[in-house]
C-alpha cells in the first residue's frame, strides 16, 4: 500500500459519493485537495510514516496486541 493508492481510493471514494459535482471543474478543485497539501495532510497525521514502513513492520505492528492493562488505571494497594 502506497500514499499514491491511498490518493486514488480517497478520489475514487469522492467521485462515487459526489458523481454529479465531477463534472464542475470548480467543484472538483473544492472537493479534492490539492496533491502537495493531501501528502502533508498525510504526512502530519502520520500516516505516511507508517506507509514508508517495510511490509513487515507495519503487519508486525497491526498484530501486536494492545497492553492488557492499557485504560485500567492500576491500583494502589498491594495485593497479598
Amino acid at each position: 500500500m502506497t500514499i499514491e493508492l491511498i490518493r486514488e481510493e480517497v478520489e475514487d471514494l469522492l467521485h462515487s459519493r459526489y458523481g454529479e459535482e465531477f463534472d464542475d471543474p470548480a467543484a472538483v478543485a473544492a472537493l479534492l485537495p490539492s496533491r502537495s497539501t493531501f501528502y502533508l495532510r498525510m504526512k502530519e497525521s502520520g500516516l505516511a510514516d507508517a506507509l514508508a514502513a517495510p511490509a513487515r513492520a507495519r503487519v508486525a505492528l497491526a498484530s501486536t496486541r494492545p497492553c492488557p492493562t492499557a485504560g485500567v488505571r492500576p491500583s494502589c494497594g498491594r495485593v497479598r
